[in-house]
């Protein structure tokens, strides 16, 4: 059996080197058991080479075998080498005298690729995805992002920072940032959420009478504020109408999420 090789895990430092400088065709040393996520620059792969851990096997007794998602690897003992092909996540499990321990090996070659939100039903998000209608009281957004990055969401005041949910449950109207990174780069999609007025407008449910008005007297109705579009029977199309006449008015207001409309009698 060949002599055991000691070597220096550099998880840490890996990373900020690949990201700095893509990873050429050098040997990288790991020991088992552990994770390691790298940026690569296909063709130009790693090489990698994992070592029994230490400590495990005293007596150092039994050949270690080794296994790479799951399909056996020959010519190997106490080190194994693993040049990469593709991209991808590979499961290095060792194996010896009853022992079993794994590396997670994950490689990318470039940022990670940009979040697609939608929303589920009842909530509207327009054909850029950057803006978001809450049509209720809340609002569950999805980025759906695969990859496998790491992954966090920042929003506007009073919402929790840090957050790594995917989906993710939204109530605070501004602008909120998804940051997904991996060793190569960070990718930042951003989004718009808009408080969306749900209900129909509401005009108040009294008439107005007023007894003997003074000449000039006038009622303000105000349809509420959040509809993207007003119109009135009037022909107006604003979000308050002045009327100085007596009469039935009634308002017909949208949003992206409803149409609703209100009608409202007043004698002057």
């Amino acid at each position: 059996m060949r002599t055991k090789i000691f070597l220096i895990s550099i998880l840490i430092s890996l990373a900020c080197l690949f990201k700095s400088n893509m990873a050429t065709a050098d040997t990288i040393h790991l020991n088992v058991p552990g994770y390691l996520s790298a940026c690569q620059n296909p063709p130009n792969f790693s090489t990698f080479n994992f070592s029994k851990p230490v400590g495990f096997d005293p007596s150092n007794l039994g050949i270690v075998m080794w296994q790479i998602n799951g399909v056996p690897q020959s010519g190997a003992d106490d080190s194994m080498l693993f040049t990469p092909t593709t991209i991808g996540t590979f499961t290095i499990h060792a194996s010896w005298g009853g022992n079993h321990e794994y590396f997670t090996l994950t490689l990318y070659s470039g940022a990670p690729e940009h979040a697609t939100f939608s929303v589920n039903i009842g909530n509207v998000i327009n054909a850029a995805g950057d803006s978001i209608w809450n049509c209720g009281s809340s609002v569950i957004v999805t980025a759906n992002a695969s990859g496998g990055e790491s992954y966090t969401w920042y929003g506007p005041s009073g919402f929790t920072p840090n957050s790594t949910e995917d989906p993710i449950s939204l109530t605070i109207p501004g602008w909120y940032k998804f940051i997904r990174l991996n060793p190569c780069d960070t990718t930042i999609d951003s989004l718009m959420l808009i408080q969306s007025p749900y209900t129909s407008p509401n005009l108040g449910a009294v008439d107005t009478t007023l007894c003997n008005p003074a000449p000039g007297t006038t009622v303000t109705m105000n349809a509420g504020s959040g509809w993207t579009s007003y119109l009135w029977s009037t022909g107006a199309t604003t979000q308050t109408l002045i009327v100085s006449a007596s009469g039935t008015y009634t308002v017909t207001v949208t949003s992206p999420c409803i149409t609703g409309s209100a009608s409202k009698n007043h004698h002057l």
